[in-house]
């Protein structure tokens, strides 16, 4: 349905599928896109390695795909299992918002289903957030429920040692250190990216603690003297150092941490990871001057959210500084929650950008 304004300063569209229609209109070609980017990865894999002469330095591409092809499958079958799916666009001069409403009913254990079930009643403050760089162009704060608090680390830090597969010859030993600093993640991560340099970006990871970083900081320093990191095999040694409540990883001649040249000629600082307790959070930075972020993070706890990040009554916020990437277009934010209206479970989503960002991204597809 489409309508607009008698000035015809804004229009408005919106579309609703039931349940019968996704699944047969919606997953088909949907599972059909997912299968042939797939295979396309796959075969990108396999390709890269007859053009190499050793194995790839960070890990074994092909269980990359293999994990995302999951992934997909799971994003699939969530759509295929909704009740009921709508649109809503609001398109003004400036800005065009975009709402999408999910439904769900019954105990659909898909990854889609159990996510909304789990985020009814999630906090929707965002204290992490203000911890992360100011200046970041990215921004992004998850707030968890139910038994998806300290579920998503542990997840991602065992997919990545399948990754890296023989790369790290204790694997078991690896696995207990970092489940052990995981253990007391709490219902809160945020995340940023800044610029980092003339071409780089910086990373930064703040995870909630729900004994103020006590167990994390045992573990940083277990993991500081084990051999399972400083013997991983990653295309070159990597430097492990204990700093006050954590660790630093340098590896001057990696690719990804390597020293790059600046736009005169001169070599510029190696990047790192740190990983350390700061505010009573787990933060982990990957820079060129890592350290000096990390201990940035605490100075800014207690401190207002950034106003990139849309705050309100949701329990995952982020947003996008297109002023920050010298696009001079303002903001692009995000926000998602879900409620229960008797047996039924709504998820929405909602986005809100520049008009002529999206007319830009629209013509760059299309």
């Amino acid at each position: 349905r489409r309508s607009a304004s008698r000035a015809g300063e804004s229009e408005d569209f919106e579309l609703t599928a039931q349940g019968e229609a996704l699944q047969r209109e919606v997953v088909p070609p949907l599972r059909r896109a997912l299968g042939g980017l797939r295979a396309r990865l796959a075969a990108d894999a396999s390709a890269a390695r007859r053009e190499h002469a050793g194995p790839p330095d960070y890990g074994d591409p092909e269980v990359m795909v293999s994990l995302l092809g999951d992934v997909a499958d799971e994003v699939a079958a969530g759509v295929g299992a909704l009740a009921k799916a709508s649109a809503r666009m609001h398109v003004t001069t400036e800005r065009t918002t975009l709402t999408l409403d999910l439904d769900t009913r019954g105990e659909d254990p898909s990854l889609f289903a159990t996510d909304m079930r789990e985020r009814v009643g999630a906090p929707t403050e965002h204290p992490l957030a203000a911890m992360l760089p100011a200046d970041a162009w990215w921004m992004f704060d998850h707030r968890g429920g139910g038994s998806t608090r300290g579920a998503l680390a542990p997840k991602i830090t065992h997919a990545a040692l399948r990754v890296l597969g023989q790369r790290v010859t204790d694997r078991a030993g690896a696995r207990a250190d970092l489940d052990a600093l995981f253990a007391r993640s709490g219902d809160e991560l945020a995340w940023a990216i800044a610029r980092d340099g003339a071409r780089g970006a910086e990373l930064s990871l703040v995870l909630a603690q729900t004994d103020q970083g006590a167990g994390a900081r045992n573990a940083l320093a277990r993991i500081a003297r084990a051999p399972w990191l400083r013997g991983a095999r990653l295309g070159a040694p990597l430097t492990v150092s204990a700093i006050p409540d954590g660790i630093s990883l340098t590896q001057a001649s990696a690719p990804t941490l390597a020293a790059t040249r600046a736009p005169g000629g001169a070599p510029e600082a190696p990047r790192a990871m740190v990983v350390g307790v700061r505010g009573g959070a787990l933060v982990i930075v990957v820079g060129t001057h890592a350290r000096n972020t990390l201990d940035g993070v605490a100075a800014r706890a207690g401190g207002p959210v950034p106003g990139v990040i849309a705050e309100g009554a949701a329990s995952v916020v982020g947003g996008v500084d297109l002023a920050a990437l010298g696009a001079n277009e303002g903001r692009a934010q995000f926000s998602y929650a879900a409620r229960r209206d008797g047996d039924m479970v709504r998820a929405t989503l909602r986005i809100e950008a520049p008009t002529r960002l999206l007319g830009a991204l629209r013509a760059l597809v299309l």
